[in-house]
C-alpha cells in the first residue's frame, strides 16, 4: 500500500467523485469506513438524509473560522490520499480499510493520535480494493497540519497496514 497525495480547494468537488459513480461508473456502494468522529460525519453513502453539502461543511469547519479572521480560505486545503492493495491482494475488510486509514492520517500529522484539536478527516471506500482519506488540513486552533511529509514517511504506515492484514507487495493509490 503505498499512498498518493494531492492538494486542492474544494472539499465538496472531491466528496462528489468519491461519493459519485466515478468517471466510469466503476464506483460501488461508496460510504465512510472511518472519520475523525463518525457521530459527527455525515455519511452520504449510508444515510439517504445526508448530503455531501452537509459532510463538506463539517469537514470545512476550521477552515471557515480561519478564513473569517484572514479573510480568506487557506489554499490548498483540501488533502486527498487514495490507497489501494496491490493486484493480487485479498479485499480488506471496512474494519481493516479504518484502521488503514488511522494509521495514514496519525503518521502524516494531520491527526496524530489523542490529539484533540487535530484536523477533520475521513475515509471513503467504494471498491474492494482501496479507500480515499479525504482531509481538510486546518486544525481546530486555526493552524496548518504539516502534512509535508515525504513519500518514506507516509509508506511506513501503509508498510505496517500491508504486514498487519496480511497484504504483500506496495501499489500506488488511485
Amino acid at each position: 500500500m503505498v499512498p498518493d497525495v494531492s492538494t486542492g480547494s474544494h472539499t465538496a468537488g472531491l466528496l462528489y467523485y468519491l461519493f459519485g459513480k466515478g468517471r466510469r461508473d466503476e464506483h460501488t456502494a461508496p460510504h465512510i469506513v472511518a472519520a475523525w468522529d463518525l457521530a459527527g460525519a455525515p455519511d452520504p453513502g449510508r444515510d439517504p438524509n445526508a448530503t455531501i453539502t452537509q459532510l463538506a461543511d463539517r469537514l470545512d469547519l476550521h477552515a471557515r473560522l480561519r478564513a473569517r479572521e484572514t479573510g480568506a480560505m487557506p489554499a490548498k486545503h483540501v488533502w486527498h490520499c487514495p490507497v489501494r492493495t496491490a493486484p493480487g491482494d485479498r479485499y480488506l475488510t471496512d474494519a481493516e480499510w479504518a484502521e488503514v486509514g488511522r494509521r495514514i492520517v496519525a503518521a502524516t500529522g494531520i491527526a496524530p493520535e489523542g490529539d484533540d484539536l487535530a484536523c477533520r478527516w475521513i475515509a471513503v471506500r467504494h471498491a474492494d480494493d482501496h479507500i480515499h482519506i479525504a482531509t481538510v488540513s486546518v486544525r481546530a486552533d486555526g493552524r496548518r497540519a504539516r502534512t509535508n511529509v515525504t513519500g518514506g514517511g507516509r509508506r511506513r504506515p501503509a508498510g505496517r497496514s500491508r504486514r498487519s492484514t496480511g497484504c504483500g507487495s506496495s501499489s500506488p493509490g488511485t
